[in-house]
């Protein structure tokens, strides 16, 4: 959410969404947040929750640490959280939430 009012106060649109979904026989409560304008490269997306990675874009800004992801996908992990990110380029980007029904 850090990183939602950081965004947020430099004028990117926010959209924010939770839901229930159903995979593989299993259901899961999810919560979505969506960075409209704010991209990750293809060839960077594999690497966003790798300890200390920080990716062009956050180098060209220099307000990138490189741990914030690791940190969450560590915490995830740890707590039964899936956890996912899609982004398009020059679009957005989307990290998703998945927390099981029946843990």
């Amino acid at each position: 959410m850090q990183n939602n009012i950081f965004f947020y106060l430099r004028g990117v649109r926010i959209k924010l969404v939770a839901g229930t979904l159903v995979f593989g026989g299993s259901e899961a409560e999810l919560t979505k947040t969506e960075l409209k304008g704010i991209s990750i490269k293809p060839s960077e997306i594999g690497r966003v929750f790798d300890k200390g990675f920080v990716g062009s874009n956050g180098r060209a800004g220099n307000h990138a640490t490189g741990i914030g992801l690791y940190l969450c996908k560590q915490m995830c992990d740890k707590l039964g959280i899936g956890i996912g990110i899609a982004s398009e380029p020059n679009q957005y980007t989307t990290v998703t939430l998945y927390f099981p029904k029946n843990a």
